[in-house]
């Protein structure tokens, strides 16, 4: 009789394990926007820089700006950032630059 139950127990437990998983990959769905984080990584290309601020272009033809102090950045300089996206994950024309690393060179006239 206890193994009986030892294999009825045992074989909830294993019935268990595959729901408990189905459960966790439902939670972390791309399809439910709640959980999803509003920081994101990019690549820009520096296209101009001015007195107060660096232009930049991604590889799609989007344009970001962001304000500096004092940089040593050139056009053709490629920067790595972080973008916010302010609340709307589907419109990435009012996304933000919130970090920039300087990440190399490439030739402006590819992107």
């Amino acid at each position: 009789m206890k193994h009986f139950i030892s294999g009825i127990v045992l074989s909830v437990v294993i019935g268990a394990a595959p729901l408990a998983i189905y459960a966790r990959a439902a939670e972390i769905s791309p399809a439910d926007d709640t959980n999803r984080p509003s920081i994101y990584p990019a690549a820009l290309a520096v296209v101009e820089v001015t007195e107060t601020e660096v232009h930049c272009r991604t590889c799609s033809g989007l344009e970001y700006a962001f304000t500096h102090d004092e940089t040593d950045l050139t056009p053709g300089d490629l920067v790595a950032v972080l973008m916010d996206d302010n609340g709307t994950p589907d419109d990435v024309t009012d996304d933000a630059i919130t970090f920039v690393k300087y990440a190399g060179y490439g030739d402006p006239a590819t992107w």
